[in-house]
């Protein structure tokens, strides 16, 4: 008995050295259309190269597990799986503001921060097309897929992000099929035509020029050949990629060093590089206008950091489109299918939640009897 006040001490003192249970959390720290200007979205516009680089910043964070950066035209999202979720707000916005020309203060008040189960709703209504600038579009699923790649590449991403990756994808092609809006028309390139469309009632008389040759010029050029145009004019800064579209859709291939040259015959001009500085400014835009001869010219930006110098508006002729205009200028799905999605989405991040909360319990769980283990063998020790 004479023991037990020493035996209780060191028990206590056991008990405080003992680390606090945690377990994995999910975060998510970005900004979209709805939150930031386009000014403040192209400073956070990065490359496979970069997110490549942010990923592999933050994995070496303390407490960061997994990490996964999406970054399209319209958001710059970075996920992550931690263990102090309420420290994710100052390190993960950090890491975006060291690869970007932005500054903090810049951001703070475009900045979401959501947790756990908030975190899945979002990127599940994401992938389906309900958070998107033109709802229901269907980019967005490569976009995911395409930073799925890259964290996988960068060795970021385990058995959670996967998942949560993996079951957003399979809610939206659930939510798509099921709602019947995975059918085409849904996307900034089929709002880019409407634009067109109300230019000219026939746009066989047109020539149109398409500066890029990624996904967005492409399904631009389809929907645009498919209501009528026949003069198309491709640059890019890879020939290759030019003439691939040309054999696609037909017209004529240029190099971005010869399109200046060639301005003044478009009609209307896409633009939709990854350049991260404009490529058309007023002193290349200017001379082609007087070409022109009062002609009205119709540029359509659809480049996140903008390939349009906005300067260019004051040239006579000259209307400009950036891809803002198209901010929510487009409902296509009716009341009824996006309800019907959104009842698909609800279910699906309730199936994911349940698998993500065992997840955790078992985290719990393991930690909490390799504690008791530690403790016990401590008490063991000190009755010894």
């Amino acid at each position: 008995m004479g023991n037990l006040p020493l035996l209780a001490q060191n028990m206590a003192t056991t008990t405080d050295a003992l680390p606090r249970l945690t377990f994995p959390r999910l975060v998510m720290v970005g900004m979209n259309f709805r939150t930031a200007t386009i000014a403040i979205r192209e400073k956070l516009a990065f490359t496979p190269q970069v997110a490549r680089a942010i990923l592999e910043d933050v994995i070496q964070q303390a407490g960061v597990e997994e990490a996964l950066l999406l970054s399209t035209c319209n958001r710059t999202e970075l996920y992550a799986v931690m263990h102090e979720p309420d420290q994710a707000l100052e390190l993960l916005a950090s890491c975006l503001v060291r690869y970007s020309s932005i500054r903090r203060e810049e951001i703070d008040e475009c900045l979401l921060c959501q947790k756990d189960d908030d975190v899945a709703k979002h990127l599940f209504r994401v992938a389906a097309g309900l958070e998107s600038m033109v709802v229901g579009e269907g980019e967005i699923v490569f976009q995911i897929k395409r930073a799925l790649d890259t964290a996988r590449e960068a060795g970021t991403v385990s058995s959670i992000l996967q998942r949560l990756v993996e079951k957003s994808l399979a809610a939206s092609k659930l939510a798509r099929t099921q709602a019947c809006y995975d059918e085409g028309g849904l996307s900034v390139a089929a709002e880019a035509t409407a634009a067109c469309k109300a230019l000219t009632a026939d746009l066989t008389t047109l020539t149109v020029m398409v500066i890029g040759a990624g996904e967005t010029a492409e399904l631009t050029l389809h929907y645009l050949v498919n209501k009528g145009v026949r003069r198309v004019l491709i640059a890019n800064r890879t020939q290759e990629r030019a003439d691939r579209l040309v054999r696609l859709v037909g017209g004529e291939a240029l190099t971005l060093e010869d399109f200046p040259g060639r301005l003044a015959e478009a009609d209307i001009v896409i633009s939709c590089t990854a350049s991260p500085q404009p490529i058309l400014t007023p002193d290349i835009v200017a001379p082609a206008m007087r070409r022109r001869a009062g002609q009205l010219m119709l540029i359509i930006d659809l480049a996140v950091p903008r390939d349009v110098d906005p300067y260019v508006t004051a040239i006579p002729g000259v209307r400009l489109l950036n891809i803002d205009y198209f901010r929510d200028r487009s409902q296509c799905l009716d009341g009824e299918r996006v309800a019907l999605a959104q009842e698909i989405i609800v279910g699906e991040v309730y199936e994911f939640s349940r698998w993500f909360t065992s997840r955790k319990t078992v985290a719990v769980v393991s930690e909490f009897l390799r504690q008791v283990e530690l403790y016990r063998d401590n008490i063991t020790e000190t009755m010894a």
